[in-house]
Formats: C-alpha cells, structure tokens, sequence
C-alpha cells in the first residue's frame, strides 16, 4: 500500500472512530437485522453479486461468469428458480469458482483454453472505504490480506458477535481475547466486541 493509501486509509480511521463506538450494537438490533437477512437472502445476494461483480469490470468473478456465459439475467433466473446453493454449486461447476493459490496471486487462473492472473487487492470490494487493513498469520508467506471499514465491522461482525454471545449465555462473563497486533486482526476484534456493548473484555495482543 502507497504512502498516499496509507494516510487516507488512517485518517478515515481516526475520523470515523467515534462515531462507530458512540452507538453500540443492541441484541434486539441483531436479532432483527439477522432475522431480516435470512428472510431476503436472495435479494441481498443479487444486490450485492450485481453491484460488486457485474457492475464492476475489473472483478476476477466477472471474467469466470462470462466465461461460463452467465450474464445478470442468468444468473438472477438460477437464483430465483433453483436457490443460492443449488445455483453457486452449479456455477462451480462450470468454472466460477477460485482457489486460495489463485486469490493470493500464486497460481493462475486456468479454466478451459483462458488463463487469468490476479493479486489479491484485485479481489477488494470497491464499494469498501479502507479504515483498517489486517493479515492473517502465516508460517511460510506474508499471510491472508483482508480490509474491513466501520460499516463492514458492525454489519459482518458485530451483529453476529452481540447474536453469539447471547446464545451462549455469557453476555454477564467476563472476557479475555487474545489476537495478533498489526497486521494481524487484534484491533479488529477489539473493535468488534466493543460495538458488541455488554460484557467487559480484556484484550491480549501477541506478536
């Protein structure tokens, strides 16, 4: 990341921080928004597959499904008649699919007589402002890159975060969480549980 990606992804950061923590997740808020999930999850699914993948030219996905010669129209049809798993496993299938050798940059894409290269940044949602970038750990590369922003944080994570704790009945224990510093994901979930609200939560951070 350039110097210039790194000062606008930060000062996002610093920016939007207090905002994010001024309003905590509440359990009746996640249950109502996972509730809602689950009743639209095919909407949600060509919402999101329209804007990020079909509107977007420089997606990887974008090349498999026209490769496999599914258009929106195509694909929306297969959602709507078949299901989501019936339809992701078809188009697997047929190609549209990508291994973890291909999502980090190792390995090219080989599908009939078209290849395809990528790097994993070519896998970013576009639509994503960047607060924070973390890495999973890893023994014999630079591990798994992965940005999240604000809105990412307590949709994708905290949400379910508040959920889980619930039902597990611990929302009244104390907590200790040990993650990785920067870049690995320690921060990350700091901020996840903290939107989480409720129980009080010791973080430890290890190299």
């Amino acid at each position: 990341m350039s110097l210039f990606d790194q000062t606008r992804m930060y000062s996002g950061f610093a920016l939007g921080l207090r905002q994010f923590l001024k309003e905590p997740i509440t359990l009746e808020q996640s249950h109502r928004i996972i509730r809602q999930r689950l009743q639209n999850r095919e909407k949600n699914l060509l919402t999101v597959v329209k804007r990020v993948i079909y509107e977007n030219q420089s997606s990887p996905y974008l090349n498999l499904l026209k490769l496999a010669g599914c258009e929106f129209g195509d694909f929306e049809l297969m959602v709507r008649s078949d299901g989501i798993e019936p339809t992701l496993t078809k188009l697997s299938e047929q190609g549209v699919y990508v291994s973890l050798e291909e999502f980090k940059g190792k390995k090219e894409m080989v599908r009939g007589s078209k290849s395809f290269k990528f790097e994993e940044k070519d896998f970013d949602n576009p639509f994503l402002f960047k607060h924070l970038e973390a890495s999973s750990s890893a023994t014999r590369s630079a591990g798994t890159r992965t940005v999240y922003d604000f809105d990412f944080i307590t949709a994708n994570l905290a949400v379910y975060r508040v959920h889980m704790i619930d039902a597990y009945g611990l929302d009244e224990a104390p907590l200790a969480l040990w993650y990785p510093i920067m870049p690995g994901a320690g921060p990350i979930m700091l901020l996840t549980w903290t939107k989480g609200g409720g129980n009080p939560c010791e973080m430890v951070f290890s190299r």
